[in-house]
């Protein structure tokens, strides 16, 4: 299961399948999001992706935020996470250029030594925490990556 995550407000999202930001509009989350095990959050486009609550990934789940010229986007993206994001034995958290209000911490994950395959769906998976700002701490540690 999964799909486009559209423009509009949400109360709360749970990322049960590879869901992807629609390219254009705000996406607007006044509460938490969770990324469930062997689930994909792709806000690598140029819509807008706004959480006022944490943003979880659980164990073996995949959140790639944020937009910049480096990862493809032909503008910077101005997405931000009010609370704190955190990934437990994630695959892969790819943070770049988003706001983060509180701390991040990435514990445990990565899961991938084959730095031959690239991509979303299978690797290398390794944490990136880039051109963001970060109001609280940034925890990084016990990662399996290439």
């Amino acid at each position: 299961m999964g799909g486009t995550i559209k423009a509009g407000t949400y109360r709360s999202l749970t990322i049960a399948g590879r869901c992807t930001l629609t390219a254009k509009g705000t996406a607007h989350v006044r509460a938490n999001v969770v990324v469930r095990g062997h689930a994909i959050l792709d806000t690598l486009t140029t819509g807008t992706f706004n959480v006022d609550g944490d943003l979880t990934v659980q164990n073996d789940g995949v959140a790639a935020l944020g937009c910049n010229d480096e990862v493809g986007c032909p503008t910077e993206s101005n997405d931000h996470i009010g609370g704190n994001l955190t990934g437990n034995d994630a695959w892969a958290v790819i943070v770049e250029q988003e706001h983060v209000g509180g701390n991040v911490s990435i514990i445990g994950g990565g899961g991938s030594m084959d730095c031959t395959s690239t991509g979303l769906d299978g690797g290398p998976f390794s944490p990136t925490v880039h051109d963001s700002t970060v109001g609280g701490n940034v925890v990084i540690r016990r990662l399996h990556t290439c």
